[in-house]
């Protein structure tokens, strides 16, 4: 018996892979210490274990000291925090190659019983950009979480020269909920978060690229990779 589906695999075997290569061990490495082969370790680090039997995952989750069992679970019942925890992970790791420095921060609420918000801020200073990076899931109640987005870049302006660019982001997981809601509040975020997906993208990846207007770019249900945007009705620009 197999995992249980191909996005599970691609996650767990992501995980797998940034654990071996933390170490320092080689597939076969692995491979003989979980014995299996080290074309089966090969295919999980790829994406392409979900027909691996779960006792040969086990095996390996023991020899890479992970724990499997909370990947097995939907995203949609995921805890809040792993799921925007990924999303920052995903960003920070390929805003790398756009040239981009990556600080996850806690911003604390002044009002009382209003939950700490994490966020990424990107900077590139040749370029004098800076982004804050928001994380939604679930979406939340979108009015108060623009305006808190807008008073973190207004505060970011007022601790930089005039000539540096304040950006924003926002990063969706594209779960069933997530995406009906987005698509309900289609209008609202066409305004204040305009920018295409793809342009955001191509910024985050390429040094010579400037960055965009305030946006929402998608990543998949697992925040593994990011995900392009749809382009079914009502919602043409947005994820």
């Amino acid at each position: 018996m197999g995992l249980a589906t191909d996005s599970v695999a691609t996650i767990i075997g992501d995980r797998f892979r940034r654990a071996r290569t933390a170490t320092g061990l080689r597939q076969r490495d692995v491979a003989a210490r979980a014995g299996v082969s080290p074309t089966m370790v090969c295919r999980m680090e790829l994406g392409h274990g979900g027909t691996v039997p779960l006792d040969a995952w086990a095996a390996v989750a023991a020899v890479l000291d992970l724990d499997l069992v909370p990947e097995l679970h939907e995203p949609e019942r995921s805890p809040r925090g792993e799921l925007e925890s990924r999303c920052h992970a995903l960003v920070a790791e390929v805003a790398r190659d756009g040239g981009w420095m990556a600080a996850r921060e806690i911003v604390r609420r002044s009002r009382r019983h209003a939950p700490d918000a994490v966020e990424t801020i990107l900077v590139r200073p040749y370029r004098k950009e800076i982004a804050v990076v928001r994380a939604w899931h679930p979406v939340p109640n979108v009015g108060p979480a623009l305006e808190a987005l807008e008073q973190r870049r207004a505060h970011l302006r007022g601790t930089h020269d005039s000539d540096w660019v304040v950006g924003a982001l926002v990063l969706c997981p594209s779960t069933t909920a997530n995406r009906r809601r987005v698509t309900e509040l289609a209008p609202l975020l066409a305004i204040a978060l305009p920018a295409d997906a793809s342009d955001w993208i191509v910024a985050l990846r390429r040094p010579r690229s400037a960055m965009p207007l305030p946006g929402l770019l998608w990543a998949d249900r697992w925040a593994v990779r990011f995900r392009p945007a749809s382009r079914h009705p009502g919602w043409q620009r947005l994820g």
